[in-house]
């Protein structure tokens, strides 16, 4: 990722190069409603955007420059149509070290394809079925689920709020699913204090005092 983040700025001119296009630099955008969110490495225009790789693996080398096979990103790249609501999206693969043969960079055009991304956020919704519990960083809140994790651009207060009757306060950065509580203990340096295990998870996740009672309660204790 950190080569990727060093490398998309040289990627972008190289693209703009190549295609005579301006690509706008953009960041982090979402749903309206903010449920959903991407990050895009750039905007084209009124109606397309970007997405640069900078893979140094041979496997994702040959993908792109032999079998000009972007499938591995397409749920990336539609989703970034999906949130933005553009028609198209250029696809960029820079390495650098293939300059000397003309081959630094592959790119292909690809079109918004309204059933794919139909499929695509329906199964985000299942997905958000799966969270187990919400922990604000900094600017996002992490949500997390067996398998991963998303980045969220909402609030917990917000979340709080949407998610009432599903989520509990732990601590005043987290929230946890009601229904997977299955463990609270004290903390052995302090006794108003706590920790949580959720069904499905291995980590402990923190309960402050002011919060301790109320997951007492969700549990039926």
């Amino acid at each position: 990722m950190k080569r990727g983040h060093e490398l998309e700025p040289e990627a972008r001119m190289e693209h703009e190069i190549q295609t005579g296009l301006i690509i706008q630099r953009a960041g982090f955008v979402t749903t309206d409603d903010g449920c959903f969110g991407a990050s895009a490495d750039g905007l084209i225009g009124e109606d397309g955007g970007s997405e640069y790789k900078c893979f140094l693996a041979p496997e994702k080398l040959r993908a792109f420059h032999i079998d000009n096979d972007a499938s591995g990103i397409m749920d990336q790249v539609q989703g970034c149509m999906w949130i933005t609501g553009r028609k198209f999206w250029h696809v960029g693969m820079y390495c650098p070290a293939l300059e000397p043969v003309g081959r630094q960079l592959w790119w292909r055009e690809f079109k918004r394809d309204d059933d794919y991304i139909e499929e695509l956020e329906s199964d985000l919704w299942s997905f958000k079925l799966l969270i187990t519990h919400f922990v604000a960083e900094d600017k996002y809140v992490i949500a997390y689920y067996p398998d991963g994790v998303l980045v969220l651009n909402e609030t917990l207060k917000a979340l709080e709020t949407e998610f009432a009757d599903e989520f509990i306060r732990a601590h005043r950065k987290a929230l946890v699913r009601r229904s997977l509580i299955s463990m609270f203990k004290t903390r052995p340096d302090d006794s108003q204090a706590g920790e949580v295990l959720l069904l499905g998870t291995e980590n402990w996740i923190p309960v402050s005092r002011s919060h301790s009672a109320q997951i007492k309660s969700a549990m039926g204790a």
